[in-house]
């Protein structure tokens, strides 16, 4: 069945896909002429830009022996506390780069709202929330809700925008 599908870095797609991590992803644009609820695949780009700097950050933190409650960013606090919750970074603090496929589809969910963002609205989010997004007055909120990690992650070509993807309908 075809479905939407939308691209993200890592590690925005597993911190989507992750229970209980992301329940946002923040655009500058919202989806226009849909009706939601709607079925999205979550697909992770093959840029590693953002892994990349969240591994030199952890290397430097754990050179120091900087516990992650003394992380001076609250993404990087956030992030080191998900990825151990979910097997991402080694027992030693170093991120599992194997943890992040690249160029696959991992999951699906439901897009199931979309508000520009106020200052009201903004405010009312967690702390970890506001850390995994770009939030600012005008911008967008997209809510998921019910997503799944796929059982194996599906190699596709990902697009810019919404884009279709076949899916076979099976999840984790």
């Amino acid at each position: 069945m075809m479905i939407h599908a939308i691209t993200l870095w890592e590690p925005y797609a597993h911190l989507l896909a992750w229970p209980g991590e992301k329940e946002y992803e923040t655009r500058s644009w919202a989806p226009r002429n849909l009706v939601l609820p709607i079925k999205v695949a979550i697909h992770a780009g093959k840029n590693t830009q953002v892994l990349d700097e969240i591994a030199t950050y952890l290397d430097e933190m754990n050179a120091k022996g900087a516990p992650v409650t003394q992380y001076p960013s609250a993404f990087m606090r956030h992030f080191a506390h998900a990825a151990r919750r979910h097997d991402a970074l080694t027992p030693d603090g170093e991120l599992r780069m194997d943890a992040f496929p690249l160029g696959c589809v991992i999951a699906v969910g439901d897009l199931v709202e979309c508000t520009s963002m106020t200052n009201d609205f903004i405010a009312r989010r967690t702390d970890k929330e506001r850390a995994f997004g770009a939030w600012s007055v005008g911008r967008f909120a997209w809510r998921f809700a019910n997503v799944k990690m796929l059982a194996q992650p599906v190699p596709v070509r990902g697009a810019q925008n919404l884009w279709m993807w076949d899916w076979d309908g099976k999840v984790a």
